[in-house]
């Protein structure tokens, strides 16, 4: 008994095979382009949300007093205890922004490392506070917003 093998019959064997392949090809390309998709997704979210979830501060203490004559400063003591070093960009009372100094030197912003703490002195032109009032003061920081009240 002879084997022959025809070219048609070679078609038909090779036909499933090249199917398969094709699509095993195109499972893997698809699934590469949802993974790159997913992946940088991922990286954003870390970045963002995640490093906000990550901030935690304590308002430790909150001082207020005249100086130099009927200057009026607010000195507010923050701890960072959270698992990422935060950045503070503003701090309000009441609504009303405050220039941020640290050590004598004036501001924009402010980074306090894990588990470290700041002093930070708060003034603004014209603004005074009354003994017994009650104060929002308002900390923005890189990733959120936090409030605390406060009474002199």
């Amino acid at each position: 008994m002879a084997l022959v093998i025809s070219w048609v019959d070679m078609a038909r064997a090779v036909s499933p095979v090249v199917a398969t392949v094709l699509l095993l090809a195109l499972t893997v390309l698809a699934f590469s382009m949802i993974w790159e998709g997913v992946s940088s997704w991922i990286s954003a979210q870390r970045g963002g949300m995640l490093q906000s979830i990550r901030e935690r501060f304590v308002v430790e203490d909150v001082w207020f007093r005249v100086e130099a004559g009927d200057r009026t400063l607010v000195t507010v003591y923050i701890r960072n205890v959270g698992l990422a070093d935060i950045e503070i960009d503003e701090i309000s009372l009441n609504g009303t922004v405050m220039d941020m100094w640290v050590n004598g030197v004036q501001v924009d912003s402010v980074e306090i490392k894990v588990d470290a703490g700041v002093s930070i002195d708060l003034r603004a032109d014209e603004w005074r506070w009354k003994p017994g009032a009650v104060y929002q003061m308002t900390i923005v920081t890189r990733g959120g917003v936090s409030t605390v009240v406060c009474k002199p």
